[in-house]
């Protein structure tokens, strides 16, 4: 078993989700007016302390849907990055190394420990990375 099947195990009886969760995705716009109507008072929460964020996207979006998100880290001193992985379409062996081998290089480029942000699917991804890398990410 390898590590990215041991992190993400994949059950045979896994099937895709319904069609109608789809109707469910317009919900992004409102998240974001709610975020930027928000904004003026997320400036105050205390600085960062320079470590390394990970920030994953939600099912079909990609780092442009979490660029306030990781802009507002940056200004509040923490070291944001996206996932740079395009369009969160599918999970995979590909695609858990690729998620792995991100969060490792970030760990040993800055020698610190990252926090990792994901928004909806990206939680999961989130939490799975986390169990499978604990040395690597921040409590």
């Amino acid at each position: 078993m390898t590590a990215a099947s041991a992190a993400f195990p994949q059950p045979s009886h896994a099937r895709p989700p319904s069609r109608l969760f789809a109707f469910a995705e317009p919900r992004a716009l409102l998240e974001l007016a709610a975020f930027y109507a928000v904004r003026p008072y997320l400036s105050n929460l205390p600085e960062g302390d320079g470590h390394p964020v990970l920030v994953l996207p939600g099912f079909l979006a990609s780092d442009s849907s979490t660029a306030p998100l990781r802009k507002l880290l940056k200004q509040l001193g923490y070291d944001a990055r996206g996932w740079g992985m395009g369009r969160n379409v599918r999970i995979d062996a590909p695609r858990v190394h690729e998620m792995e081998s991100m969060l490792l290089r970030i760990y040993r480029e800055t020698g610190r420990k990252v926090s990792i942000v994901g928004w909806s699917l990206g939680g999961v991804f989130a939490r799975e990375l986390a169990k499978a890398h604990p040395e690597a990410v921040r409590w």
